[in-house]
């Protein structure tokens, strides 16, 4: 499901949510917010991406990664135009809802192995390097 419709209005989702990202478009990475998405989705069960002007397509790309992937699920929706921002112009606002999928853990506990092999290779690699360093020095 495409996330191009709205909804709720944006009223329904101002309050505070234990588990909201503020999306920027140049202060991280988009795989810093998808790694802080995934954090919260594993302790709330449940993420709220929130963004404003340009960071929308960050958001959007963000909430599409983690629902292609199979870890998130989508909820709600709504957009705005947010009038308090420096300028005085408003900027368009998007939020979204996203919610642990039903392979959630299984896809994680995946990774997670995954991620523990590559390190556990990376540390081989590096010992075995360290050795053949060693021997070369103590050669005659």
């Amino acid at each position: 499901m495409a996330l191009v419709e709205m909804s709720r209005p944006a009223e329904a989702m101002e309050t505070a949510h234990l588990g909201r990202i503020q999306v920027s478009s140049t202060k991280h990475p988009m795989f810093f917010y998808v790694n802080l998405a995934k954090k919260l989705l594993s302790e709330h069960g449940e993420v709220q991406l929130s963004a404003l002007g340009q960071a929308i397509t960050t958001l959007v790309n963000v909430a599409e990664i983690l629902r292609k992937d199979q870890l998130a699920v989508h909820k709600r929706m709504s957009t705005s135009l947010d009038a308090s921002t420096d300028d005085g112009r408003p900027k368009p606002k998007m939020e979204v809802l996203l919610g642990k999928s039903t392979e959630f853990e299984r896809l994680m506990a995946k990774e997670q192995a995954e991620r523990a092999a590559r390190q556990a290779s990376k540390a081989e690699a590096a010992l075995a390097a360290a050795d053949a360093a060693s021997e070369q020095d103590t050669s005659p």
